[in-house]
């Protein structure tokens, strides 16, 4: 087990298969195989190194990948609460614990945070290192393939725990696996109606299946018209843009009703103009950015919905391919066709 396969991004296209020294296991790590990969559209940025999404703070050469489940083969000494053989996903954010957020319980937005694939090397490999504070373990219920859907999953809970949905309306801008993911937290978190928007039948069919009372093609329709149609002309509670459309971004803040809430995740390509008087500052609306998920509460809430069986991950999961087809796999992954692809090491 000297060496292994993995996925390297060298370049400012694409990325290659090499073959590579396994990561060495830290004294606070854990080492596991990765036993199934999944592929996220901050992944597919790296992979194009998209600009305004792409290059920040990106240095190369660095493995890709930072959605996985593997098992643990090695604990580092200093580790007591792992052992191998242990199913593990990941909290793909490593806080530093020493500045002023994470002293403040506020480590997932940490100021020297790092993340897999983007500051240190990630999971498209088939043995992968990292900090054992990371490591959750695999819930009950949950398959290995479905694994990796565990950490985009705390970050649809992460945008909905931003504001009180239970007996309100809700809009999700975009029904990506996030956005789909965002409409079956809103469900079990007891929203009186979800209102779903996507260019994609597909997606808007899942969106519905998933318990959308309300999905509207905003490539046919006016999205705003629609939910102030819906909504008797006041616009809904919670607004959470999950596109990262710049178009979509505006017309969120339009459709959310005075003293409402916009949670922003998506992340628009370039720099936006807002009417602030009217679409902020008179309605009183409250605006939050969030980031990844909160370390750790996000992951026993997650973990809890899951083992209750009201999160349906396989629909989601529409291809499956071996390491070595990546890039077919990077390939279906900006497809409209498809949601999650798996990558098998």
């Amino acid at each position: 087990m000297n060496s292994m396969k993995a996925v390297v991004k060298r370049d400012l296209k694409g990325a290659v298969l090499e073959e590579v020294a396994v990561p060495a296991c830290g004294d606070f790590d854990v080492l596991v195989e990765v036993l199934a990969a999944s592929i996220c559209g901050s992944d597919i940025n790296r992979y194009n190194w998209e600009s305004g999404k792409g290059p920040y703070k990106f240095k190369t050469p660095m493995i890709l990948g930072h959605e996985l489940c593997g098992r643990i083969v090695q604990t580092g000494a200093c580790v007591t609460h792992w052992e191998p053989g242990q199913l593990v996903v990941a909290e793909t954010h490593i806080p530093c614990g020493r500045c002023y957020q994470c002293e403040t319980g506020n480590s997932h937005i940490c100021a020297g945070v790092q993340v897999f694939g983007f500051h240190t090397d990630g999971c498209f490999a088939n043995y992968f290192s990292f900090p054992s504070i990371c490591a959750r373990p695999l819930p009950k219920g949950v398959s290995i393939e479905e694994g990796p859907l565990m950490e985009p999953l705390g970050v649809a809970y992460h945008a909905l725990s931003k504001s009180n949905i239970n007996g309100d309306t809700v809009a999700i801008i975009g029904c990506g696996p996030i956005g789909l993911l965002a409409v079956q937290v809103a469900s079990s978190m007891g929203a009186a109606h979800i209102i779903a928007m996507s260019r994609s039948e597909f997606k808007l069919d899942l969106a519905k299946k998933f318990g959308a009372g309300h999905i509207l093609d905003v490539a046919r329709e006016n999205p705003v018209e629609e939910v102030l149609s819906i909504t008797g002309g006041q616009g809904v509670g919670t607004v959470i843009e999950c596109s990262g459309d710049a178009a979509a971004f505006t017309q969120g803040l339009k459709m959310a009703r005075k003293g409402g809430t916009f949670v922003a995740v998506g992340i628009p390509k370039r720099p936006l103009e807002v009417d602030v008087a009217g679409d902020i500052v008179r309605k009183e609306l409250t605006i939050h950015g969030m980031h990844g998920r909160h370390m750790f509460k996000t992951w026993y809430s997650i973990t809890a919905l899951v083992e209750q069986g009201v999160i349906e991950f396989g629909p989601l999961l529409t291809a499956k391919l071996p390491l070595e087809e990546f890039e077919e796999a990077f390939s279906l992954a900006q497809s409209k066709e498809h949601l999650k692809v798996l990558l098998i090491p």
